[in-house]
C-alpha cells in the first residue's frame, strides 16, 4: 500500500496535470490530449508515496503490459532518449522529477501491476534507470480510483 497518502480532488489532479504542461500547450508539442478525461473518469484521488515494489509494478501505458521494471532507456527512441537521460542526471544532482499520475487496476491491465500509468511514464523510466545505480528513494504520486 501506498504511504503517507493525502486526499486530493479530481480538479487539483487536473491542475497538476496543466500546470507541468502535460499537453504541450506551451513546449510546442502537442501531445496527451485524452489525459485530462482520463483523470476525470477517476471519482477519488489521493496524493502517495510509492514503495519501491509498487514502483517497480508500474504498467507502462504503452498497450503492451510492460511493467516498468522491464523497461529501460535503451528501448527508446532518440529525443525520448535525451529527455530521459537529461531526468537522470537532474535526478544524480540531486533534484527531483514530478508526480507521477496513476489509476488503480482496471480488467484488461496486467494483473502483477501495481497501478496504471495515466501521465509519467518518461519520468518513471528516468527513475527506473537512476535507481539501476543508485538507492531507491520516494515516488510521489497522484493515485485514482474508478468504479468498475
Amino acid at each position: 500500500m501506498p504511504v503517507n497518502c493525502k486526499p486530493r480532488l479530481t480538479g487539483d489532479v487536473v491542475k497538476f496535470f496543466e500546470d507541468i504542461d502535460g499537453m504541450g500547450k506551451h513546449d510546442g508539442y502537442p501531445r496527451n490530449e485524452g489525459v485530462p478525461s482520463s483523470i476525470k473518469q477517476s471519482q477519488s484521488w489521493k496524493f502517495c508515496e510509492l514503495t519501491e515494489d509498487e514502483f517497480m509494478r508500474l504498467e507502462i501505458p504503452d498497450s503492451t503490459g510492460t511493467l516498468i521494471k522491464n523497461k529501460d532507456g535503451a528501448s527508446l527512441g532518440g529525443l525520448t532518449k535525451s529527455n530521459i537521460k537529461e531526468r537522470v542526471e537532474m535526478l544524480k544532482s540531486g533534484g527531483d522529477l514530478a508526480p507521477l499520475i496513476v489509476r488503480e487496476l482496471l480488467p484488461g491491465d496486467n494483473k502483477d501491476a501495481s497501478f496504471y500509468i495515466e501521465d509519467g511514464a518518461k519520468r518513471a523510466i528516468a527513475f527506473k534507470v537512476y535507481f539501476e545505480s543508485n538507492p531507491y528513494r520516494i515516488v510521489k504520486s497522484y493515485i485514482g480510483k474508478r468504479k468498475v
